[in-house]
């Protein structure tokens, strides 16, 4: 007989820290539980900086895609049979949401640095860079260096990122995702790119107006992305004790059966 574990959570709604190496321990057992499919990204990312050594960073356009589709990639690997091994290896829900989250965010963090080093790789080596790498192009002043300008993209690309997971991970965490989550996540990635561009318009019309230094200006941006990472991260981590909430309380616990 397997006994679930759950996370337990006062009458007050709180959500209790995790132990000490409880996060470590979920994070690990997330990542061998789903190696094939975090094998499967280092090896594309692999292929896009091999692509980039010999022809274009082109091919690096789609990584953020597949790292939009991180939330529903892992998510249909929970099956029934998965969430009683974590069951029997003492993984609480509360610790396998901490886990999850903390292994696509590292997922994440890898794509965005092989998608940013296609593109130098490129520029490095004499190859045409077709600015794909972080799917958003980002154009910057002639006295920014091209390192400047791939930071600043892969920041906005981060960001997209960021608010797919916030908007997609309690579809993704608290039941077993179906393909609409897939197609979802792509959409919410792309109109988050777009809002941002929307939003960021404004002020870099006015900074081209009052002709600020283009390295001044690149400073500005790297820090209104940076202090936007901050507030992202800090709903992320309040989406996450609301999915724990629902695990906890007994909401869509039972994750559909593969088809």
């Amino acid at each position: 007989m397997t006994t679930h574990n759950s996370s337990v959570t006062p009458a007050g709604g709180s959500v209790t820290a995790p132990q000490p190496g409880a996060l470590r321990r979920a994070f690990l057992v997330d990542l061998r539980l789903n190696i094939r499919t975090a094998t499967a990204t280092l090896f594309t990312c692999a292929i896009s900086l091999v692509l980039a050594a010999f022809f274009t960073d082109g091919f690096a356009g789609l990584l953020p895609i597949w790292a939009a589709l991180a939330w529903y990639r892992y998510g249909r690997g929970d099956t029934i049979d998965r969430q009683e091994l974590r069951a029997s290896l003492g993984t609480t829900r509360a610790d396998r949401v901490r886990g999850r989250v903390a292994l696509i965010a590292a997922e994440s963090v890898v794509i965005l640095l092989a998608m940013g080093a296609a593109t130098l790789i490129t520029v490095a080596l004499g190859h045409d860079s077709t600015g794909a790498g972080p799917t958003f192009k980002v154009s910057t002043g002639p006295g920014v260096s091209t390192l400047v300008t791939t930071v600043i993209a892969v920041l906005y690309a981060g960001l997209a990122l960021l608010l797919t997971g916030i908007l997609m991970g309690a579809d993704c965490l608290t039941r077993r995702p179906g393909w609409d989550a897939a197609v979802l996540s792509v959409l919410i990635y792309f109109l988050a790119g777009l809002l941002g561009a929307f939003v960021m318009m404004l002020p870099l019309m006015l900074l081209t107006w009052s002709r600020v230094d283009d390295l001044v200006g690149a400073a500005l941006a790297i820090t209104v992305l940076l202090g936007a990472f901050v507030v992202l991260t800090v709903v992320l981590r309040s989406r996450m004790r609301t999915w724990i909430r629902q695990l906890d309380s007994g909401v869509q616990q039972r994750l559909e059966s593969i088809t």
